[in-house]
């Protein structure tokens, strides 16, 4: 979607891109009712699908906004030059675009992991078993009205970070590259 935005001339391209800009200002909980009818719906209540559904869901406009924004600093002469050798427009995104735009992918993947390792008010809308929680619903769930085992609670937490803080450093060089990337015209 990003490279069609980047690169392709459509109708109504100006008018999608801003709706997708609109979705990403929205606050998450604006839109809880409405994802809430559609997975009684389609029997999304109490299920792990329901979750990544919505998660994926969430992601898509930054993702698209940064990618979209990554694909319009390359230079179209590359791309020019693939088609000039005879390539279509999936082989160009595919040995071309693809292997440059490894470190925006690396920080989309980063922030898009983070933003749902971390949710809290979606899972706890639709997650009604305790074998099915998040880690922060579980967390929350350590903590009492009168007495909380801050221990557990600070051990869960660390649990918590654990797989974030694996990813990052992983995906640290391209994640530097991706968050840098345009910041210096030259």
């Amino acid at each position: 979607m990003s490279f069609a935005f980047a690169f392709l001339d459509f109708f109504g391209k100006r008018l999608i891109f801003g709706l997708i800009i609109l979705f990403m200002t929205m606050p998450v909980i604006i839109l809880i009712i409405p994802q809430f009818e559609l997975a009684v719906r389609f029997n999304l209540i109490d299920t792990l699908p329901g979750l990544v559904v919505v998660y994926i869901a969430q992601n898509i406009p930054l993702a698209t906004f940064i990618l979209t924004g990554f694909f319009k600093q390359l230079p179209r002469d590359l791309l020019e030059a693939a088609y000039m050798d005879g390539a279509n427009a999936w082989k160009t995104c595919w040995k071309i675009v693809f292997p440059l735009s490894k470190p925006v992918l690396a920080t989309v993947t980063i922030i898009a992991s983070l933003g749902a390792w971390d949710e809290y008010i979606w899972a706890n809308t639709i997650i009604n078993t305790s074998a099915k929680r998040t880690l922060p619903v579980g967390i929350a769930a350590f903590q009492g009205v009168q007495i909380s085992n801050w221990g557990l609670i600070f051990a869960a937490s660390l649990m918590a970070v654990t797989p974030i803080i694996i990813i990052f450093i992983f995906m640290q060089r391209y994640f530097i590259k991706g968050t840098f990337t345009g910041a210096v015209k030259g």
